[in-house]
């Protein structure tokens, strides 16, 4: 129950009043007793405040990590995409007839490796390289799920519903794309992407509506925003 500081003071004083009408020696020691006590209470409110702000921050900063880990990701993703298209370009442009093509992005590349030229090669080289460095990210994200007992289980509101859904869509998406990567990408050298929802739909794709849910999170719950990068 909340009390407002002029009914506190008035059950303060009434207690004085009623101690007061004790013996004088004994009235003494209640009230320093009463004192001493609303001190304690006032320490241990003043501690669960803190702790509440406290806890509080670090949901916060734990949400702006998770935040931080999509940007980066889509940041990569976007650059290893532009490149494996170029290549795929620059493979059509220089073979002409010979050109094989496929039905993913990946398995052009594929189908050329052994006829790459140095150049080539080495685009290809940096493009598995890009697809290590998603999964490193990918790892941090299903680790930050994984570990996740604030915002993928609570769904008392809808704000928080939507945001639950989105982030199990993402464990899901991120424990098969981790999986397609550890028999697609270390032991064959001349595959090079690692992509779910494609033509050869391997697996669930991203969730796109997750970035647009924590950005609404964040400014419902927290009064602030994140400066995602464009949509995917």
């Amino acid at each position: 129950m909340r009390y407002s500081s002029g009914v506190a003071t008035d059950v303060f004083l009434g207690m004085l009043t009623s101690l007061s009408q004790l013996p004088e020696w004994l009235g003494a020691a209640a009230i320093a007793a009463a004192i001493s006590l609303l001190g304690f209470a006032g320490k241990f409110i003043i501690d669960l405040i803190r702790s509440y702000k406290e806890r509080r921050r670090k949901r916060f900063a734990k949400l702006i990590e998770l935040c931080s880990l999509l940007n980066a990701s889509f940041e990569v993703y976007k650059k290893q995409n532009s490149m494996a298209r170029i290549l795929c370009e620059q493979l059509r442009d220089r073979l002409g007839q010979t050109y094989i093509g496929g039905n993913t992005m990946d398995a052009i590349l594929s189908n050329h490796f052994t006829s790459m030229n140095e150049r080539e090669l080495e685009t290809h080289a940096v493009i598995r390289g890009y697809s290590n460095a998603l999964h490193d990210l990918n790892t941090r994200m299903l680790n930050w799920l994984q570990q996740d007992f604030d915002y993928k289980t609570r769904s008392k509101t809808d704000l928080q519903k939507d945001l639950s859904l989105q982030l199990n869509r993402l464990e899901t998406h991120l424990y098969l794309w981790i999986a397609k990567y550890n028999v697609w990408i270390p032991p064959i050298p001349h595959h090079s992407l690692v992509y779910l929802k494609d033509e050869a739909y391997h697996g669930t794709g991203f969730p796109k509506a997750l970035e647009g849910s924590l950005v609404r999170f964040l400014e419902v719950r927290h009064h602030t925003t994140f400066p995602f990068n464009e949509k995917r």
